[in-house]
């Protein structure tokens, strides 16, 4: 093991060890002679006296890495400076030193990635695959601990690199034949040809093994091959990317992204938010003998379903359809080939213009029924929509826009009590919107939803209103005495949520029999000589005191205040006599 501050061939400072391999150390070093800081790994020869085979495997490793990755000046590629032997015949490899650590370091929590910094990290990584595929080499081992990344701030996050071209498969293995070795690599991180054949691979291999990745950077777990989508696992993740990823996994190459270009393209779509970017997404993930397929049941469908529905379009079409006839005459004189000729006969050109029957224009809005849901649609150009409901205090509600056609990104905007809430994504990657909120009054709530893409009689979308029901709690109750009132704890709705502490409502158990019944109840009565009395008093009577109160309707108060009542002070060989209370209608 090098030490720090040797200066290995005249010119690489050993800073520190950053790791270990089966070929022996990793450290940071500094090139004197360039001035930048290298990482440099070792082969040392004492592993050919140990086991020989392991030894040449890895010598023919760092030799096809330093001549591999020493082809590349690119961002998304880790590159090779030298490769130094020293008389002992111990082999260095120096190569670009990445500060950030490596994917797999950021995934050891086992917990996904925001979906931004996937999506930056898989984009990146595609380009390093273009690059590496135009000199004719397919990497073989792309996985996590292969991936590194910068730590300097670069507008988009961090910089992803690949690395490790010691197993990388290079244009002269063109000619591969049933007797040659399989192919080698990371059996979690292989494609299925890789792991099956001996064959010529192509960037296809690369690119499932990239799907791998991705597919792990987004559900913090290891794809298990068995078709469950990074969506069913992780719900933020976008439906477009979630076909993106599927369609890197899919078995057969000829099923896959031909190319790192095209799959690249789909995720900065996916990245970009585009709704004709995401739509064609969808639709290039059906394959073609599945076309006939969904069309006959799209055409069944509208045959059993589309009767009730068409007839009740064409009468909202019909009502809102105003025809605009402009008429086209040729203009006097103009000249023709035949003096005597009739002149044209002018042509009436008829345009339809659809107005949404929900809503006339712009300045009012247009009441919705809680549940109710409306298609509205944005047009003419410039088109905003607004609803109106009633709510109630304490209710919490949730507006929602969705079926969104292709055209369509909503942005939703409710006013409620004079606070304006906002929401254009309902997650990442979507273009529908969602706001839920807590009426803090009783009152009429105005939404309005604005279109931030295309406009157009056929930019349609459906707007909704529901009530979400809280989750009630256990109510418990607290007995103060036998005989006496029973607080019992009702939760309080308060902006939608159940408050925890309980308010307390007092119930009194007093009850007027038409018999007069008394119980003797034992009361202490204070003098000289502590001398105890016994005292009569009626049943369920809350207060005993010298002084009688007397009232048909028991008060009710959330808040009870126990009053201390002074003892009344006693005279010498003088007993209180016992208090009689009369009862109310006798």
């Amino acid at each position: 093991m090098l030490q720090p501050d040797t200066i290995l061939f005249g010119k690489y400072q050993i800073l520190s060890a950053i790791g270990e391999g089966g070929y022996g150390q990793v450290y940071l070093a500094y090139d004197l002679a360039m001035g930048r800081h290298v990482a440099v790994k070792e082969l040392l020869r004492d592993l050919a006296e140990q086991d020989d085979a392991r030894w040449k495997r890895f010598q023919a490793r760092f030799r096809r890495e330093a001549q591999t990755a020493g082809q590349f000046e690119h961002p998304n590629v880790v590159g090779a400076y030298a490769l130094e032997s020293d008389a002992d015949g111990n082999l260095y490899l120096v190569l670009e030193y990445v500060d950030g650590g490596s994917l797999e370091d950021l995934l050891a929590a086992g917990a996904p990635l925001p979906v931004e910094q996937a999506l930056h990290i898989a984009i990146d990584i595609c380009r390093a695959v273009e690059a590496i595929c135009r000199r004719d080499i397919v990497h073989r081992d792309i996985k996590p601990s292969n991936i590194l990344l910068t730590r300097a701030p670069v507008p988009d996050g961090p910089v992803a690199k690949l690395t490790d071209f010691g197993i990388a498969q290079v244009g002269h293995e063109t000619r591969r034949t049933q007797e040659t070795p399989a192919h080698p690599g990371t059996p979690a991180f292989m494609s299925p040809e890789q792991a099956t054949s001996t064959g010529y691979l192509d960037q296809r291999s690369d690119l499932y093994s990239l799907g791998l990745v991705l597919y792990e950077m987004l559900t913090g777990e290891t794809y298990l091959r068995n078709q469950v989508s990074p969506r069913e696992r992780n719900l933020l993740v976008p439906a477009a990317l979630d076909v993106v990823v599927m369609r890197a996994l899919r078995d057969s190459p000829i099923d896959r992204y031909q190319s790192a270009t095209v799959m690249r393209r789909d995720l900065e779509r996916v990245r970009d938010q585009r709704l004709l970017g995401q739509a064609r997404i969808m639709l290039q993930a059906i394959r073609p003998r599945q076309i006939a397929t969904l069309a006959g049941l799209l055409l069944l469908a509208l045959v059993v379903y589309g009767g009730v529905r068409l007839g009740r379009t064409l009468a909202q079409i019909t009502a809102s359809v105003t025809p605009v006839v402009t008429l086209t005459v040729g203009p006097p004189g103009t000249p023709t080939d035949d003096p005597a000729a009739t002149p044209p006969a002018p042509t009436a050109t008829s345009t339809l213009s659809l107005v949404d029957p929900y809503e006339p224009d712009d300045q009012s809005s247009a009441p919705i029924s809680i549940g109710e849901v409306q298609t509205r649609a944005f047009d003419p150009q410039g088109d905003l929509d607004r609803v109106s409901f009633r709510v109630k205090a304490g209710r919490m509600y949730l507006v929602t826009t969705s079926n969104l056609a292709i055209g369509v990104d909503t942005r939703l905007e409710v006013q409620v009590d004079g606070q304006l809430l906002v929401n254009d994504d309902m997650s990442p990657g979507t273009l529908a919107s969602q706001v839920q909120f807590t009426a803090p009054s009783d009152g009429l709530v105005v939404a309005t939803i604005h279109n931030q893409d295309q406009y157009g009689p056929l930019r349609t979308y459906d707007v909704s209103v529901v009530v979400v029901e809280p989750t009630p709690t256990v109510t418990m109750t607290l007995t103060l005495a036998p005989g006496e009132a029973t607080l019992t704890p009702r939760p309080t709705l308060l902006r939608g949520t159940i408050s925890p502490s309980p308010t307390w409502t007092l119930r009194p158990s007093l009850t007027v029999t038409p018999s007069r019944t008394r119980t003797p109840t034992r009361t202490r009565t204070v003098t000289r000589t502590r001398t105890p009395t016994r005292t009569r008093t009626p049943t369920r009577t809350r207060t005993v005191s010298p002084t009688v109160t007397q009232s048909r309707t028991p008060s009710l108060s959330p808040t009870i205040t126990l009053t201390r009542t002074p003892t009344p002070t006693a005279s010498p060989a003088r007993t209180l006599p016992p208090v009689r209370t009369p009862f109310p209608g006798r």
